[in-house]
């Protein structure tokens, strides 16, 4: 990202609520992050004054400079504002794992919550099988991934390294009552494409041709 004096609403966490972390190439953030909870004792956060609605307010938050090469760490759900106060360029990156999966499978529900709101009029014009594809198509189109998605990030990310690791996390966010019939077919379909790929991927085969490749490399960074 880049710019100067480019301000953004505070924003409830970041992309499917991962985490994320910024590091200025050149120019300084001035960043406010709220505690977990304390968004709830924030009116609304349409206006940018959101500094001073904190002060008032008795919100816990913390303000930050970022400066040049320096990076700042965003965990999963923390809501935060941003104000670039000079000429800033900055590298960005979302991921997720474990521990903010269950986080990421309540936005997508909450989501569809509103979804299947906007569009109840057409609840009655479809069966249960066509309300659920129409319904997810609307939610790809407004925060660009949908259930079928979801379950393919799990089992590709989970399956190859501990299969009752994936189960478990499955299971304990019920996605499978979520997606009634369609989740054993799309299952299947996400394990055939862990099968095929990632073992193709990463087999010990390749990791060994890197290693030989690039021992020399690879020991000299190991003694510095």
């Amino acid at each position: 990202s880049s710019g100067i004096n480019a301000e953004c609403p505070l924003r409830p966490g970041d992309v499917f609520r991962s985490y994320s972390w910024s590091i200025n190439v050149c120019g300084y953030k001035k960043w406010l992050i709220v505690y977990p909870g304390e968004e709830l004792k924030l009116g609304p956060t349409l206006t940018l004054n959101v500094e001073q609605q904190c002060i008032e307010r008795n919100v816990k938050h913390e303000i930050l400079i970022q400066g040049p090469g320096q990076g700042i760490f965003v965990p999963s759900g923390w809501w935060h504002q941003v104000l670039n106060i000079a000429d800033t360029i900055s590298i960005n990156h979302n991921w997720a794992n474990f521990h903010c999966v269950p986080r990421m499978w309540q936005y997508l529900n909450s989501e569809l919550c509103l979804v299947e709101k906007e569009i109840s009029d057409c609840r009655d014009l479809m069966d249960d099988a066509e309300w659920f594809d129409q319904c997810q198509l609307v939610l790809r189109a407004n925060i660009g991934l949908d259930f079928s998605e979801f379950l393919q990030f799990i089992v590709v990310n989970l399956h190859h390294l501990s299969i009752s690791d994936c189960d478990s996390l499955l299971n304990e966010l019920a996605i499978k009552k979520k997606m009634s019939d369609k989740f054993p077919l799309l299952k299947n379909k996400c394990l055939e494409n862990v099968l095929k790929n990632l073992n193709r991927l990463y087999s010990v085969y390749d990791v060994m041709e890197f290693v030989r490749e690039h021992r020399m490399t690879l020991a000299g960074a190991f003694k510095s």
